[in-house]
């Protein structure tokens, strides 16, 4: 059910552009989708994030993570034949295709990174067939500590910089990914991520 390979072009560039992407997801969605990565105690690893992206992947490049420094992520396209030949990748973010099986389109420099386990991945697919998330929501590996980051786009527009906000600090920009916690014997979830790319149409609500 889960799928490593690198994508085609054409797998990644049919998900769907940021500024296309469905913006602002329910709260009782969040809620069900978290109960399930509690359930199989994937959520210490593993969080959801809104499934788009910002560019067209060019033929023999993979979205390539790098961390400069531990206060920036870097997500840029790379050449397949510059970077696998001597770098190992592990696939860090994933979504699932309409054979319903999970496919990995994002992938982080370094050493073998664990993946969700196929049983969390079956029921966690099955609750965004019946939503209609298929093509809105996927799972990445979460970033280390509990701050959250904003991204926005390069300059030359082949990835995005994202970097750490202190905690307190206001940040601007859409929510783009989500961390689940259990406190109390409560279900919590806190946002992660902000995409700081407004889009032209404001995006869309998916209910």
């Amino acid at each position: 059910m889960l799928d490593r390979s690198f994508p085609t072009p054409g797998q990644y560039n049919s998900i769907r552009h940021f500024d296309v992407q469905f913006h602002h997801i329910l709260p009782e969605l969040l809620q069900g989708i978290g109960e399930i990565l509690v359930k199989y105690q994937m959520h210490f690893e593993f969080g959801a994030f809104l499934l788009h992206r910002h560019s067209e992947l060019c033929a023999g490049s993979v979205m390539v993570q790098t961390n400069p420094d531990p206060e920036t992520e870097i997500c840029r396209m790379e050449l397949l034949e510059n970077r696998y030949s001597h770098r190992s990748l592990s696939p860090c973010s994933f979504y699932m295709n309409a054979a319903r099986r999970f496919k990995a389109f994002e992938y982080k420099e370094g050493p073998d990174m664990a993946v969700p386990g196929e049983e969390f991945l079956e029921e966690f697919g099955s609750f965004l067939h019946i939503h209609q998330l298929g093509d809105v929501i996927g799972v990445s590996t979460l970033p280390p500590g509990d701050e959250q980051w904003v991204e926005t786009v390069l300059a030359d527009g082949q990835g995005t910089i994202a970097r750490r906000i202190p905690h307190g600090q206001a940040s601007p920009g859409v929510v783009t990914e989500w961390a689940f916690f259990v406190q109390d014997g409560a279900l919590g979830y806190k946002e992660m991520r902000k995409c700081d790319a407004p889009p032209e149409g404001g995006g869309h609500v998916r209910s």
